[in-house]
């Protein structure tokens, strides 16, 4: 039997307690209270207004301009007119001599004046025409210089054996320009881009009207991108020879700022295009192995697939289209080698005769520097290649040569003149100044020239 311990529903203590409140008295409000409540209402409708105002006059005009005001329009004040000046003419005769209204000086008559337009108009229409003329006469000489490089500018196709992602072989053809340069009574040689025809198993040649002959490459050389092909001259057509002619190589020496120039081959990658521009700084000069060409720029576009030579307005070759001596000043501009520079190099490759090879690369030194370290003249030593005769026979980068089989070394063209004065396997002598307190100032050395080849 349970125990119920529940309140009784009846007990007064238990019914409805939790409903049981007190209720305290009313507090009065202090009079600082009061007081400081009613200070800060104040204060804060005198910010109030202050903000109000401001608003108010900052706004005022741009509301009145929107919607409009019933403003008096803005008048000046009325004048009177000056007593010294009568509202009517007099009508007493005047003391004052007549006189005629003239024309200033200087001036024609009206029929004068006509006259005087019509010539000046005359005259102007004839300058323009003559400019017009002589302008199309400009261009058209231009394009006859085009047309008429034609007949040594021909197509060289590269045939390359490839195989397609199904392994089936396939003939590439490749086509670039080529110019023809030589003529040797027993070949046809045509100067053309190294990097399109070293690999080829193939080498065609098409000439202006389109016949197409088998070539062979003759030499190349590694420095300026340069290859020479050839084309036995029995193999070419007779009506196809008498059109060939040889082009002519001109002196670069002669290009400067401003000159006129064409761009032939296929400069903007079409073969047989041709692009106009001019020369746009003065030759900055590139070192290469054992020698230096001269690099110029011009304003014509630069195109990644062109190729070709640029002539003067008379056809003759100034210089050869280049990408690899370009630098982040010339990088959107076509860049081209000076023909007279190049000249040595392309005589070596049509006599197969091999470039000396010492293997270094030297540099002009300025009369400052040459005056710092105590010489009258000399070359400085910019870099010594690998394995070459040079680094065996002992000379290092930082090295200035003074003289080479005691003749003075004035200038990098005059080393590389000495070199191309000897064979391969002579002995040269060496004279180097070197700065370094370490070893001795001055220092004679041996070394046996190499062979650079030109053949492939």
């Amino acid at each position: 039997m349970s125990t119920d311990n529940r309140p009784d529903s009846s007990s007064e203590t238990g019914d409805y307690s939790f409903m049981q409140e007190k209720v305290l008295p009313k507090k009065k409000r202090s009079r600082k209270k009061t007081i400081k409540s009613l200070a800060n209402t104040v204060v804060l409708a005198v910010i109030f207004g202050l903000i109000s105002s401001c608003v108010f006059h900052l706004s005022n005009p741009y509301f009145d301009e929107l919607f409009g005001t019933d403003r008096e329009p803005f008048v000046f004040p009325e004048t009177s007119p000056s007593p010294a000046i009568s509202e009517e003419p007099s009508t007493e005769p005047s003391t004052e001599p007549s006189i005629e209204p003239s024309k200033p000086s200087g001036l024609a008559t009206e029929s004068e004046d006509n006259e005087d337009t019509d010539a000046v108009i005359t005259e102007r229409e004839h300058l323009e025409l003559v400019t017009i003329k002589e302008y199309r006469k400009l261009y058209t000489l231009l394009a006859e210089v085009h047309e008429n490089s034609k007949n040594s500018v021909v197509t060289v196709s590269s045939v390359t054996d490839e195989v397609d992602w199904l392994n089936n072989p396939f003939e590439k053809t490749d086509a670039s320009y080529g110019v023809v340069i030589a003529n040797n009574e027993s070949e046809l040689l045509i100067m053309a881009s190294k990097d399109k025809i070293e690999n080829a198993n193939q080498i065609r040649v098409t000439f202006r009207n389109n016949t197409t002959v088998e070539a062979e490459l003759y030499a190349y050389d590694s420095d300026t991108g340069i290859a020479m092909i050839s084309i036995p001259l029995e193999n070419i057509p007779e009506v196809t020879l008498d059109t060939v002619v040889v082009a002519a190589l001109g002196d670069s020496y002669q290009l400067s700022v401003g000159t006129p120039v064409l761009a032939l081959g296929c400069p903007n990658g079409y073969m047989y295009s041709m692009m106009i521009g001019f020369i746009t700084n003065k030759c900055t000069e590139k070192y290469i192995t054992d020698y230096k060409l001269d690099v110029y720029n011009t304003d014509m576009d630069e195109n990644s697939y062109g190729e070709g030579i640029v002539v003067n307005v008379e056809g003759v070759i100034m210089g050869v289209i280049t990408h690899d001596y370009k630098d982040e000043y010339n990088a959107d501009s076509m860049t081209i080698l000076g023909i007279s520079k190049l000249k040595p190099i392309i005589e070596d490759m049509i006599n197969k005769r091999p470039r000396t090879y010492a293997g270094i690369v030297v540099n002009d030194i300025t009369g400052e520097y040459a005056k710092a370290i105590k010489v009258e003249s000399g070359v400085y030593v910019a870099e010594v290649l690998a394995d070459s005769p040079a680094l065996e026979g002992g000379l290092k980068n930082g090295d200035v040569i003074t003289e080479i089989d005691d003749v003075p070394i004035a200038s990098a063209i005059a080393y590389s003149n000495i070199l191309r004065n000897h064979e391969p396997g002579d002995k040269i002598k060496v004279k180097v100044k070197r700065t370094s307190k370490k070893e001795k100032p001055e220092v004679t050395f041996t070394i046996e020239l190499g062979k650079k080849s030109n053949k492939k």
